[in-house]
């Protein structure tokens, strides 16, 4: 009986020391779970604090960036419309001026006019005269009528004519002072309408992008990938509101040719960085001078010029990238020595120098001028190095004298580059038509109440367009564009698509 007491009672001892001590590892369990909730939860509110602070800072570096570029665009937008507005009053003196000297030279067609009915009057009497003569005459026999006749028309004729010569040689030389001072004033208003269409033609270019969201990779985080395309290619990159259009600006044709060539390397990348720009620029840059070789060496071929160096091919071949007086450097360039050739051939003198002095005459005007030479000095120093023939070299220094010249074949590069000139200039496009579109357009729109100001691109099939206003809704800005295009078309009869943006006052 006592071993089953003592038995019951050790079983008793376990069970309560058991129970303790579950009981203890249970309350210190739900005590580090506790600690553990709790230590979640302080790094869950950490992390919270962290990830709203870094939301606040973004905000505001966005905020500041998109004052900065609104500020930039207002004072860009400024800049234009102050060129606008200046261009626009010398265009109204100008043409005050215009109708001026025209009313003074319709006021001395008038005086001539009234001189010449003058003389018609007093020949009408002379006639009248000579009739009573011959009347007279008639009635006295033995006298030779017509002799007398013609003798006595002779010496009236002299008189009248000694009478009134310096009076019309007066005349005529003031009319043709007049319209030799009016013709200056014509050309010279030609020249200044058509400065601001030629410098944009040669200096902007707009690249097609196939969407807008690809315009903020393309500028980067804080604008770092543009600064890099703009500091690798010399070009100035202008992203605005536009849709699906990037500006380009330079007056240097090659660098606006890398820029377009960067960007449409780069803009199909699922992420731009600088070191994809740097090296898509190194790719661009080495098929852009193959290109270049591959234009020079062709042309080469064609007007059946050997031995040229490398470098000078692809020198010859950029040229095709630059503008001189309205015509295409390399064309011009060809020309010349196609036309030299004729020329030498006709007149007994080599033509195979003629020819490379022809094609090489111009190569300066793309080169450094570190020393602000003329291009005809920068590209005979660029061919010595070349160890070209002398008589070239000269040719091209010589290009723009009219005398004195070292070789026969410099005189006759020199003609048959103011031939290729003067030839080109009879193909110019007519400017001034576009410009007087471009201002009638931007005119038409500026007569609604609700336009501020307008600015017409593209040969007048884009126009944006500043409202007085910002509380236009959607349907009012479609009708106010449609009644815009409406008026456009009506007037000037117009064809195709005519774009306009709607630019609203902040």
């Amino acid at each position: 009986m006592g071993v089953i007491y003592g038995v019951l009672l050790l079983v008793l001892c376990f069970l309560t020391t058991y129970l303790i001590t579950k009981n203890f590892w249970q309350k210190k369990y739900e005590e580090e779970v506790r600690k553990f909730n709790e230590y979640q939860k302080k790094i869950k509110e950490e992390k919270e604090k962290e990830k709203l602070k870094l939301i606040e800072e973004l905000r505001k570096e966005l905020e500041k960036e998109k004052i900065k570029i609104l500020q930039e665009y207002e004072a860009k937008l400024k800049e234009k419309n102050k060129e606008l507005e200046k261009l626009a009053d010398t265009y109204k003196q100008k043409e005050k001026e215009y109708y001026f000297y025209l009313s003074q030279l319709q006021k001395k067609e008038n005086e001539l006019l009234t001189t010449e009915k003058i003389y018609k009057i007093k020949i009408d009497y002379l006639d009248k005269l000579i009739n009573e003569y011959h009347t007279r005459i008639t009635k006295i026999p033995n006298l030779k009528i017509e002799e007398l006749k013609e003798e006595l028309k002779r010496s009236l004729e002299k008189e009248v004519w000694n009478e009134h010569f310096e009076e019309l040689k007066k005349i005529k030389e003031k009319a043709k002072n007049e319209v030799q001072i009016l013709a200056q004033k014509i050309i010279l208003e030609a020249c200044q309408k058509t400065a601001l269409p030629v410098a944009k033609e040669h200096s902007v270019s707009f690249l097609t992008i196939p969407n807008d969201e690809l315009k903020g990779k393309l500028i980067g985080r804080k604008g770092r990938n543009i600064h890099l395309i703009e500091n690798l290619t010399g070009a100035e990159i202008i992203i605005d509101d536009t849709p699906q259009k990037i500006c380009i600006f330079s007056f240097h044709p090659k660098r606006r040719a890398l820029a377009e060539l960067l960007i449409k390397e780069i803009i199909n990348e699922k992420e731009i960085s600088t070191e994809i720009i740097e090296k898509a620029y190194q790719k661009v840059l080495k098929d852009f001078e193959e290109k270049s070789f591959q234009i020079g060496l062709t042309v080469c071929k064609e007007l059946g010029i050997e031995n040229f160096a490398q470098e000078l091919i692809k020198t010859i071949g950029e040229m095709n990238f630059f503008v001189t007086y309205g015509q295409n450097l390399l064309f011009h360039s060809k020309e010349v020595a196609i036309i030299g050739k004729n020329l030498a051939i006709n007149l007994e003198i080599n033509p195979l120098n003629v020819i490379r002095a022809g094609i090489l005459h111009d190569i300066g005007k793309i080169l450094p001028n570190q020393e602000n030479l003329p291009h005809q000095t920068i590209g005979a120093n660029f061919v010595k190095t070349f160890e070209e023939n002398n008589i070239v070299i000269e040719a091209i220094a010589h290009h723009h004298q009219t005398d004195n010249f070292p070789y026969p074949e410099c005189y006759v590069v020199s003609l048959a580059n103011s031939i290729s000139h003067i030839y080109g200039a009879g193909k110019a496009i007519d400017f001034d038509e576009i410009f007087k579109k471009l201002i009638k357009i931007e005119e038409l729109c500026e007569e609604h109440q609700l336009v501020k100001k307008a600015y017409a691109f593209q040969l007048g099939r884009e126009i944006r367009v500043l409202l007085k206003t910002n509380k236009l809704d959607e349907k009012e800005g479609q009708f106010l564009i449609k009644d815009l295009q409406q008026k456009i078309r009506n007037e000037l009869n117009l064809l195709g698509e005519i774009k306009i943006n709607l630019i609203y006052e902040l």
